[in-house]
């Protein structure tokens, strides 16, 4: 063999090792898409839904509405702690009163 011949399948066997030392990139992720606004976001949803889909959110967020208000005035207003702490022996007109008689 020629001293060619053996440089040449040295360089190779070498460069097939550089190929497997050296990592591939990772495939990118898709970036989010950037924040449409209001005003797009809106235009979008008329374009796809037209007038009658804009009555029906309108109604629909209106009875949202009631419903998470009714919710806070029995449930969440019932549970509520006092305004203002109880203490032993005070009477609810703010006057005071033994905590025990004899």
């Amino acid at each position: 063999m020629s001293t060619d011949s053996v440089d040449f399948q040295i360089l190779q066997e070498l460069r097939k090792i550089r190929e497997s030392l050296v990592e591939e990139p990772a495939p990118s992720t898709p970036l989010p898409a950037p924040p449409k606004g209001f005003m797009n976001e809106f235009i979008q949803f008329l374009n796809k839904h037209g007038i009658v889909g804009l009555a029906i959110a309108f109604i629909m967020g209106g009875a949202v509405k009631d419903l998470v208000s009714a919710l806070v005035a029995d449930v969440f207003s019932a549970r509520a702690p006092p305004s203002s702490p109880r203490v032993a022996g005070e009477r609810p007109s703010g006057a005071w009163a033994p905590s025990c008689s004899r």
